[in-house]
């Protein structure tokens, strides 16, 4: 049995040598970043938690900036954790398609949700795909979203590509009391008739249009790209204006993976590879905090600051702003 007080000098150790540095992660390497202060075993115990108990911390650790923020979007998307030696087969591991590498590769499919105003970019929440299981990462995505809503998240939309835009998560999203905003493929059709690229003669166009499964929608045509919302009162402009704001999950699950130690998990069972994602995501949301609190410049810029300050081992970040000028 591990104790309250060691379990939190584990957990805030993860974080901090994460945080501060860059380093593959395993038990091993964080133990010895803390030069033995909490040994190999009490990190092998604490990576070994079950997922409710991250999830847990994760909003823990973002939920008092919620009572003073609201509104924002709430982003879907997913991602893969490549691990190129095919000998890296376990569970959640299979031969996947990597957009950003454009090629096959074996590794973990990660459906993740952020939330951001524009500016702050908040991690809330982390699903695997595992093999065998019946769930999509369509039923990953609302598992998250569901969670948001008990959690008294109130966005103005939920954004999400073109994937995401089947009809069970459109209708799912509204009955949650939320608009979404998403890209359509060109050859969605629309009123039970033609395919979007067929809709207009023009290059630019908008339309309310009735979707697949009875979805009401305000379609908008941009050139060759298709975007659709259920705010059938937006301008074409706030449309395609609301959904630029996607990209920001695309920076930082770049950031996750370079800065972040996303892709260095060396567990091959469930619970230390779901535990090790979910100390990523708290990393990257205690730095972005610290740069929005501090109003710094890049995460980049101080990630390269903190790599010469002491591992706080207790968790208190006494670190003078005037360090990252």
């Amino acid at each position: 049995m591990v104790s309250k007080q060691l379990r939190h000098l584990a957990l805030t150790a993860c974080i901090s040598v994460v945080c501060f540095r860059k380093v593959r992660f395993t038990a091993t390497a964080v133990s010895g970043q803390t030069f033995g202060a909490v040994s190999h075993d009490a990190i092998q115990r604490i990576l070994a938690e079950e997922r409710a108990k991250w999830s847990q911390r994760l909003w823990k650790r973002v939920k008092k900036f919620f009572k003073n923020h609201q509104g924002g979007y709430l982003i879907i998307d997913d991602t893969v954790i490549g691990k190129d030696d095919g000998s890296w087969k376990t569970e959640m591991t299979s031969k996947l398609w990597s957009a950003s590498e454009r090629r096959y590769l074996y590794g973990q499919s990660v459906v993740l949700l952020l939330w951001t105003d524009g500016r702050t970019r908040l991690l809330l929440d982390v699903r695997f795909k595992t093999k065998g299981s019946a769930k999509t990462k369509l039923d990953l995505a609302l598992e998250m979203l569901r969670c948001a809503k008990d959690r008294k998240i109130a966005p103005e939309a939920v954004l999400f590509d073109s994937w995401y835009a089947a009809a069970k998560v459109m209708t799912a999203i509204r009955k949650l009391g939320w608009h979404w905003v998403c890209k359509l493929k060109s050859n969605r059709k629309l009123n039970d008739q033609q395919q979007a690229k067929h809709y207009w003669r023009t290059t630019y166009g908008s339309s309310q249009a009735m979707l697949a499964g009875g979805i009401e929608a305000l379609v908008v045509k941009d050139g060759k790209n298709f975007f659709a919302t259920s705010e059938l009162n937006w301008k074409p402009n706030q449309v395609k204006k609301v959904y630029r704001k996607r990209w920001l999950i695309e920076e930082v699950i770049k950031l996750l993976k370079s800065e972040f130690a996303f892709e260095t998990c060396q567990a091959r069972s469930i619970p230390p590879i779901r535990a090790h994602a979910y100390i990523c995501l708290i990393s990257f949301n205690t730095v972005e905090l610290f740069h929005i609190k501090h109003n710094l410049s890049t995460i980049y810029h101080i990630r390269s600051r903190l790599f010469n300050q002491p591992i706080p081992l207790q968790g208190a970040w006494n670190l003078s702003p005037s360090i990252f000028a």
